[in-house]
């Protein structure tokens, strides 16, 4: 253990508790934010005064947070509360295993805080599951590099906490993004699927379609209705509806052409298809729409 980051007098052994302070862990403490690269393991149990972002950038580790033990891994970040009782290990075997530190103050966490309602805070402050994500905001290695960056004894200390708390502010998104929005509920085959009937230029008939799943035409069609409502058919008519209507509005293209690039048999079944949706054709959407826009423009 480096005497730099643990003073054994202080910690005593693994199985008791302390309570890390900011101004003896960040080598900034008169500025909100700060980081630390470490490549050792903290196995004694501590909480905060502060709050802390870990990231392996490096090998694994085992992360025990509260009590429950988990294993990261490179790109697994985790989002540490002043509440939080935890302690870091690496394996006896991992000699090349390192992690990241972000540390700031409870006052920068109330500016990040700010946009955020109070059963959204009071879910991150009082629940006492690890916040765990995947840094996505900076793949992992611009985040290296980054970090590296900041360590430049040429920087004044205003820029490098300025930058630090970008980075701070977008492992903090991702954070929030990861753990408040709701996961797809489908399987790895339809998210893959129906990005292939996002394409609104898409010419293949729906049972050719059923080469990208696992299901035959008839066995998809039962399952695509129970999971998307709606058929597949319809489903791909109101992507190219969508895309249509961009074209009519935003492009000086031909009713034709818009059929065409949308691989419609004939212009009389797009105009058709398209009336089914907006109750008019695509040449009246087109007029109202641009009427529309000049009245605006003009008031």
């Amino acid at each position: 253990m480096n005497s730099r980051f643990v003073d054994k007098n202080i910690v005593g052994s693994s199985t008791e508790r302390f309570t890390d302070h900011y101004n003896v862990s960040s080598p900034t403490p008169k500025e909100e934010v700060s980081f630390n690269w470490l490549n050792i393991d903290f196995p004694f149990w501590h909480d905060h005064d502060h709050w802390e972002i870990y990231i392996v950038t490096q090998g694994t580790l085992t992360h025990s947070i509260n009590n429950v033990e988990y294993t990261m891994s490179a790109g697994d970040a985790c989002l540490i509360r002043p509440s939080d009782l935890h302690k870091i290990s690496y394996s006896k075997n991992n000699n090349s295993g390192h992690h990241i530190v972000f540390l700031f103050t409870n006052s920068y966490a109330k500016k990040i805080f700010s946009t955020l309602n109070s059963d959204t805070i009071n879910e991150i402050v009082n629940n006492t599951t690890p916040l765990q994500f995947r840094a996505k905001n900076f793949p992992l290695s611009q985040l290296i590099d980054t970090t590296l960056t900041l360590s430049v004894a040429g920087l004044s200390a205003k820029e490098k906490t300025f930058k630090t708390k970008l980075i701070i502010d977008a492992l903090f998104s991702d954070f929030l993004l990861q753990y408040f929005v709701k996961t797809s509920i489908f399987p790895q085959w339809l998210s893959d699927f129906l990005l292939i009937l996002n394409n609104p230029k898409l010419k293949e008939s729906t049972v050719e379609l059923a080469k990208y799943t696992p299901y035959s035409y008839s066995r998809l069609s039962r399952i695509f209705k129970e999971y998307m409502e709606t058929t597949i058919i319809d489903y791909i008519k109101n992507v190219k509806y969508k895309h249509a209507c961009n074209l009519l509005i935003n492009t000086d293209m031909t009713v034709l052409e818009i059929s065409n690039e949308l691989y419609y048999d004939s212009i009389s079944y797009f105009n058709k298809i398209f009336k089914s949706y907006s109750n008019m054709t695509p040449t009246e959407y087109r007029n109202k729409t641009k009427n529309l826009t000049l009245s605006q423009k003009n008031n």
